[in-house]
């Protein structure tokens, strides 16, 4: 099974009433919706719960982030689990999370082949009226998922339990822009090594030779790639942040520039294969051609644009001079 908390980004989705209402609408289809549930509230009725849980989310003032939590509980397709069971899922899922006196509405939707429930959380507590964001859920949902699997005989999916937090930025980046981003390259290719020098100079070496510096900005330290691109080196891992590496190779020096190091960093120049490039991804299908021809076709975009525009300005000019030259006195 898949769990996800579906982040809310606009004020218009954090309203807890306009999503039940979407998650509750059957769009025209008779098997859209399953089991509707409340839980927490003083009443089962929909509509009345809807006013009580915004009501308790009115009553906190002082929250600046999101009052509403949109968790998504996905089945592989053909597992079918009875309402009974579905009932005790969710509530392991919301106890896990720190939800359990929490207000919610549970919509079970069975229009796919995969079932699935919505779970619509109020993250303001009933009584306290102090707002809750779970630490870490990411790896209390995976974590839980995999226990659900084998007590209840379902798929087993692999949740990625022990990937850091680096490693999902890297997947998501890569993921939607298609191109190797700066970060992963960077641990790919000469992680090991950057973390294997033993002085400040052994660090700017290693760097050169894949093209890249290291600079001070702000509090902190950037690696930034011949065309510009930079990331925090704290990102690319916590032992590289400016602390952790003024402990372990002193107080920060800049490169020096000796005839050795400018010799090596030419050489290491023309070795441009080890350096960063955007480039697409590299996978079991070739892309490169596809990538070129990608290429091709923004460059030749971009030209007709600039001939358009030249011929529109041109254009511009002539009806310029035309109209000078008939509002212009004739002279005898």
């Amino acid at each position: 099974m898949i769990a996800k908390i579906i982040p809310i980004k606009s004020i218009r989705k954090s309203n807890f009433s306009a999503l039940v209402k979407y998650l509750t609408d059957p769009q025209g289809k008779s098997e859209r919706l399953g089991m509707v549930s409340v839980t927490n509230c003083y009443t089962d009725e929909l509509t009345a719960a809807l006013l009580e849980i915004q009501n308790t989310q009115e009553m906190n003032k002082r929250a600046k982030s999101d009052k509403t939590c949109h968790l998504v509980l996905s089945f592989p397709e053909g597992e079918r689990l009875s309402n009974t069971q579905l009932n005790e899922i969710e509530e392991r899922f919301c106890e896990a999370l720190g939800f359990r006196e929490h207000q919610r509405i549970s919509v079970v939707h069975d229009d796919t082949d995969n079932l699935h429930i919505h779970i619509a959380i109020n993250k303001i507590h009933p009584r306290k009226l102090t707002i809750h964001n779970p630490y870490y859920d990411y790896k209390k949902v995976a974590t839980l998922c995999e226990q659900i699997e084998q007590e209840y005989g379902l798929t087993q999916v692999n949740h990625e339990t022990r990937i850091d937090k680096t490693e999902r930025i890297i997947q998501d980046i890569e993921a939607k822009a298609g191109i190797e981003s700066l970060l992963g390259w960077i641990r790919r290719e000469c992680l090991d090594d950057i973390k294997h020098t033993d002085s400040w100079q052994d660090l700017h070496q290693v760097l050169q030779n894949h093209g890249l510096e290291i600079k001070e900005r702000g509090n902190g330290l950037v690696f930034v790639s011949g065309n510009g691109i930079a990331v925090k080196a704290s990102t690319v891992d916590r032992s590289l942040s400016k602390p952790n590496l003024i402990k372990r190779l002193g107080a920060f020096e800049p490169v020096i520039d000796t005839p050795q190091a400018n010799t090596q960093s030419t050489q290491a120049t023309e070795a441009k294969a080890k350096h960063y490039q955007l480039r697409p991804l590299q996978d079991n299908v070739n892309t490169s051609r596809l990538y070129e021809r990608y290429q091709r076709q923004q460059a030749n975009a971009a030209s007709w644009h600039k001939e358009q525009w030249l011929k529109l300005r041109l254009q511009r000019d002539l009806l310029i001079e035309r109209a000078k030259h008939e509002a212009s006195p004739n002279i005898a």
